[in-house]
């Protein structure tokens, strides 16, 4: 009984050391979704409010910066309007991406599950999933 309690501590040890690598895997973790986020402009189509039918595009640029166009299509016409913003992941651990258009408009996605075929999450707190373009 002796050598299973210990060979029960000596378990335990081990995994709660193997457990202390987290941060080095969680950077990684961040390098891989930044290299996914910034491969290819992604794309989300739905409906709005209004019943209008439309789309927003995020492209990721390595060097931080961001381009947000969302475009409405009604009755036979088009309107896209397009910002530009500043973006940062808020921690190391790579849950919650920051998007800063300026003068104090500030965008967060939460939750964020990128692959390169996925990018999935909560801006401002509304479902989002968009796909490569």
């Amino acid at each position: 009984m002796k050598k299973n309690v210990i060979g029960l501590f000596i378990l335990l040890l081990a995994l709660c050391t193997l457990n202390s690598c987290e941060p080095e895997d969680e950077w990684e973790s961040i390098e891989q979704k930044s290299e996914a986020l910034c491969n290819v402009p992604w794309i989300e189509y739905y409906v709005d409010q209004e019943g209008v039918e439309c789309s927003q595009q995020l492209i990721f640029y390595a060097s931080g910066r961001g381009l947000d166009v969302t475009t409405r299509y009604y009755g036979g016409h088009v309107q896209s309007d397009s910002y530009a913003f500043d973006w940062y992941w808020e921690s190391g651990r790579g849950k919650t991406l920051v998007m800063d258009y300026g003068w104090g408009d500030v965008s967060y996605f939460t939750n964020v599950w990128v692959t390169y075929d996925l990018l999935t999450g909560d801006i401002d707190h509304v479902p989002v999933a968009f796909h490569p373009l």
